[in-house]
């Protein structure tokens, strides 16, 4: 599933900036992240970027940065609101599954898995 993810983020621009010159825009901050060898997982960093910024300019600048000091918090934020936000370690194990389901089902559903899954059953 992996692979698909460069045709997301690719989407996913034209969706949420359909300015071409504030996407290029956009495309350019994005760029910043994935220059340094400690920064990993390019593409899903970036679709993540996409996911909590929204269409604000401003704030793909502002999680570009906190990509750059740590991209696993753009992961966490972006992939697992609901789980970065519980108490967890503390919950019973069925409440964390789903939590954790809910999570990936947003998370999906965002990406566009979700009515992929659903047009190809």
């Amino acid at each position: 599933m992996e692979n698909d993810l460069p045709g997301v983020l690719e989407k996913k621009l034209g969706v949420i900036f359909p300015d071409p010159t504030v996407r290029e825009q956009v495309i350019e901050i994005l760029s910043r992240y994935g220059t340094e060898a400690h920064e990993k997982e390019i593409v899903r960093v970036r679709l993540d970027i996409l996911k909590l910024a929204g269409n604000a300019v401003e704030e793909v600048e502002t999680w570009v940065a906190l990509a750059k000091r740590d991209y696993r918090d753009i992961l966490a934020s972006a992939e697992y609101p609901g789980e970065l936000l519980a108490p967890t370690w503390s919950m019973p194990k069925d409440e964390v599954v789903k939590i954790r389901t809910a999570d990936r089902d947003q998370y999906e559903a965002w990406v566009g898995r979700r009515e992929q899954a659903d047009e190809q059953s």
